[in-house]
């Protein structure tokens, strides 16, 4: 019995408590599971479209960044070669003026000569005659003068002027540049896209990317023509170092990888150095003679090739490719005063990372919430073995002690002895049940008295029946003997037996009330509950003797004034004498 109510209270608080909750907590885990992976893949999907509207905007900044800085390059190379335009138309004010001084060349001096202080750098060919090029000598120190007085400005890196004699001025100056004295510039892609030959509308025009002579790296440069045709004196230019690109795409912020520059013409002007290995693009190298060749139609990737040549038709846009093996995102925008495009490339993977972070940590908070279930239903599954364990100590045994303590009184070892108990529940219980047994142990002494005096009433009220039929046809002869004849002599002796009958049966009469109990106090008595009792009393008389006892007892019978055990003891006295007459 013991295990039983302990296993049936596990089984019980296993099914109705535990089972729910660890079925709740189940569910619980995993519906914060499916919301947690809901929110994280939503919360992608919102960053990934923000981002990619964002990096399209910050494409949008850096173009109107770029737009600004190269339309203001071609304002500013438009202007010098106006100003220098009409020096040229004025030579001999020039020549006249003195400015120029010989003493900056040294006679057999070749290359960039610089004097020390010198405010610009000074090259001149191999292949030029000295004596001839004193009088464009004399002008192109008047366009120094205009080259000197322009203020360094935005992607500005280096401005120069070439003249059609080859003699060239660069600001600021150059201290050592890398080339070959027979180096000529007219034969260079800093002056050849400006000619006549190949723009005689005399525009503005901008050259491919190429090694700078003056050892500043990848350029390109804004080419303004100085007059145009056959009044054509030469070039001013301006380089934009690649530097100056990378510079301005670093501060104009965006989350892409690279970014690049093409003229809309199939060539690829500027490149970040990170977007060299998928343009198929070798780094440069320091060889100022060996100038690079960036084109669309050389790009090693296919689909990066195909998208570079395509984003061309539209002023701008947002895509997504596969480059070498990877998915990219390419955003684009046309640039207003060149008609180049700029271009910027991103991970997709660069834009989630908030999201894995965000991931990372609803993992560990996930796991954290996981860890707390298992320990409240371990703490709970704890609890209940504790519980049954406490039931089974300070009720279960208790009240298998006291079963085993009623079975023992019942088989008759009253003098078993119960100890107190305490003051819970099952205290009280002990208790009762002690108090039990002792007021059996006395009840049954009473009884047993009662039923020896029952029993010792019974015979001496037989004896006395006995003697007052015995004493009755003394008396009633005594009396016919007295009413007869005779003598003085023989009525004195029938008085004496007279007398001494009834002596005898006053005797017989004390005794018989004696045992009795005449001397009780008569109060309301209920004669159902007295024949109840009487007959309570004789119940083991009466099943010794196999007599059946039947009960036709008055319902509404009214309560009397009578002496109760007088009472009980009479119809003890009548039922005794039955059983005894049928036995």
């Amino acid at each position: 019995m013991l295990q039983s109510i302990r296993t049936r209270f596990i089984a019980l608080f296993a099914a109705l408590v535990l089972a729910p909750i660890a079925l709740l907590s189940a569910l619980s885990v995993w519906e914060s599971r499916r919301l947690a992976e809901s929110s994280v893949a939503e919360y992608e999907k919102s960053l990934t479209e923000r981002s990619q509207s964002e990096m399209l905007t910050s494409v949008r900044e850096l173009a109107r960044l770029q737009d600004r800085t190269f339309s203001g390059i071609e304002r500013r190379a438009q202007a010098m070669a106006a100003q220098s335009a009409l020096l040229f138309q004025s030579r001999e004010a020039c020549e006249l003026s003195g400015k120029w001084r010989p003493e900056r060349l040294k006679p057999g001096g070749y290359g960039f000569v610089n004097a020390p202080g010198d405010p610009a750098s000074i090259w001149v060919p191999k292949a030029v005659i000295l004596e001839q090029a004193q009088k464009d000598l004399s002008v192109l120190a008047h366009v120094e003068s205009v080259l000197l007085a322009e203020p360094r400005g935005e992607g500005m890196t280096q401005w120069y002027v070439i003249h059609r004699s080859g003699v060239a001025i660069l600001v600021p100056p150059a201290s050592d540049i890398p080339m070959e004295p027979g180096f000529d510039p007219r034969d260079s892609v800093f002056y050849l896209p400006a000619t006549p030959d190949r723009n005689p509308g005399g525009k503005i025009v901008w050259t491919d990317v190429y090694n700078d002579p003056a050892g500043n790296g990848l350029m390109i440069s804004c080419l303004a023509p100085i007059g145009r045709g056959a009044g054509f004196e030469g070039i001013i230019g301006i380089d934009v170092n690649a530097r100056e690109f990378q510079s301005e795409v670093s501060t104009a912020g965006g989350s892409w990888e690279y970014a690049f520059l093409l003229d809309g013409r199939g060539a690829v002007l500027l490149v970040t150095p990170d977007g060299y290995a998928d343009f198929g693009i070798r780094a440069p190298s320091g060889n100022v003679q060996e100038s690079p060749d960036w084109r669309v139609d050389k790009i090693d990737d296919l689909p990066l090739q195909a998208e570079c040549a395509r984003i061309g038709q539209s002023i701008e846009g947002l895509s997504r490719l596969r480059i070498r093996g990877h998915d990219r995102i390419l955003a684009h925008r046309r640039l207003g005063s060149t008609g180049w495009i700029l271009g910027a490339v991103a991970s997709p993977e660069a834009f989630l990372r908030p999201a894995e972070a965000m991931r990372a940590t609803q993992s560990s908070l996930h796991s954290r919430y996981l860890a707390s279930v298992l320990a409240s239903v371990a703490i709970l599954l704890v609890s209940c073995v504790l519980f049954g364990w406490f039931l089974t100590r300070s009720v279960t045994r208790p009240i298998l002690g006291l079963a085993g303590a009623a079975r023992a009184i019942g088989a008759g070892q009253s003098e078993m002895l119960i100890a107190p108990g305490g003051p819970d529940e099952i205290g009280t219980l002990a208790d009762t049940l002690r108090h039990m047994v002792r007021d059996r142990g006395e009840t049954q002494r009473a009884m047993a008295e009662a039923q020896k005096l029952a029993a010792l009433g019974g015979m001496a009220s037989g004896i006395c029946h006995e003697l007052n039929n015995l004493l009755a046809p003394i008396l009633g002869f005594a009396q016919v003997l007295g009413r007869g004849p005779l003598t003085a002599d023989q009525r004195a002796q029938v008085d004496r037996v007279e007398r001494a009958a009834r002596a005898a049966r006053e005797v017989v009469g004390s005794l018989l009330d004696s045992t009795h109990e005449l001397a009780g106090v008569r109060q309301r008595t209920d004669l159902n509950a007295s024949v109840r009792e009487a007959l309570l009393q004789l119940e083991s008389a009466r099943a010794a003797a196999g007599v059946e006892v039947v009960w036709d007892l008055a319902i509404d019978l009214p309560q009397v004034m009578a002496n109760p055990s007088l009472m009980q003891r009479a119809f003890f006295n009548v039922a005794n004498n039955a059983i005894q007459a049928m036995a």
